[in-house]
Formats: C-alpha cells, structure tokens, sequence
C-alpha cells in the first residue's frame, strides 16, 4: 500500500500520503493499545443472550448456553478461589503437571518441557509451544480453535473455552487436564498454598 502511494505521488507530482497521514494515526494507534494493554477487561460486555443456538458461534468458538452460564457463574466468582474449570474438550486424554501461563507468544520461551500452558488462546505464531507442552488450557476456544486442532495433531491433552483460566492458575500451579471431559482441576498452588 505504501509502495502504491508513493508510485501515485510520483506519477501525479503529489505529496505521498504516508507522508502526512500515517504518522499521527501510528501515534494514535500506539497509545490505544497502551491503554487496552493495561485494562482488565469484564468477561461480557452489554447483555448476555438467554440461549444460544447459532452453530458456528458454537462450533468454532466453543460458546454453548451451558459455557454461557458457566461463564456468568466464574464472574460472580473470584477467580483466584475457583479450583476447578469446565471448558470444552479439545484433545482427548488426561496429564498432571505444573502449569505455566503466558500472556503472548513471545513468552514461550518461559515455557518448559512437559508443562502445562495455561493461554487466553493461540494462534500459529504459538507453535513452538506445542512440542513442548504437556497439555493446552485456554480462556476462549472451541472444537475448532487453535488450540485444540494442533493439540489433536499432536496428540496432547487440551481444554479449550474455560473463560478464567489465565486468571484462575498461576504459574507453577500443579493442574490435571481431563481434555475427555473438558474440565481442568487444580490439584495444588504453588508454594504450597
């Protein structure tokens, strides 16, 4: 695009665009970010629907009126004390390990051989972290998200759509992984606690 401005401001004897437009927007647009970085966001914005029905809402996200509920019941509830997660199965088998969350994929390399990630979701820029990890946990998800699909390809143990597992394990945390079921349990926090 910018190539093609440049090509147009030569051929027309104009001022390229990027010249004078683009910086203030790349201003604007650092600064926004800054300020979402920094938000803890609410689990729902406006008003949640009763039931919901539509199926790629439900195949490609994971979102079902059951998750919905239980989504409203985890933010009626303080993360830190839940023990116990219900997402949606992504990869089938079961693993206990020490859990490791991430906020990005530039954090992968925090990540160990065997351990559990613990994402809000990935993407393909996360894949060095799948011959790594034990298993997958992540906020969003469904059956045909990131995450699951390349853990079936792997076969690694996943449960996608928890809603609050980023705020819920920390660290270091030892987790067992139920991806038959779609639940994650926190079998004990680290430290002890």
């Amino acid at each position: 695009m910018l190539i093609q401005d440049l090509t147009n401001a030569w051929a027309t004897r104009t001022r390229p665009v990027a010249s004078w437009m683009w910086k203030p927007e790349i201003k604007w647009r650092k600064e926004a970010f800054q300020r979402f970085s920094q938000w803890d966001a609410p689990p729902f914005l406006g008003k949640t629907i009763e039931k919901i029905t539509e199926p790629f809402t439900i195949a490609l996200w994971g979102i079902t009126t059951q998750l919905l509920q239980n989504y409203l019941k985890g933010s009626e509830t303080n993360p830190e004390d839940m023990t116990e997660l219900q997402g949606i199965t992504g990869s089938p088998g079961v693993i206990e390990g020490p859990a490791r969350v991430l906020a990005n994929h530039q954090e992968i390399d925090k990540l160990k051989e065997g351990e559990i990630l613990v994402a809000a979701l990935t993407s393909p820029s996360w894949g060095p972290a799948f011959t790594r990890m034990g298993a997958c946990v992540t906020d969003i998800g469904g059956m045909m998200s990131h995450a699951a699909i390349v853990c079936r390809e792997y076969g690694t143990p996943a449960v996608v759509g928890t809603g609050f597992a980023t705020k819920s394990i920390k660290s270091g945390d030892r987790v067992r992984v139920d991806g038959d079921r779609g639940i994650v349990t926190i079998v004990s926090r680290a430290g002890g606690a």
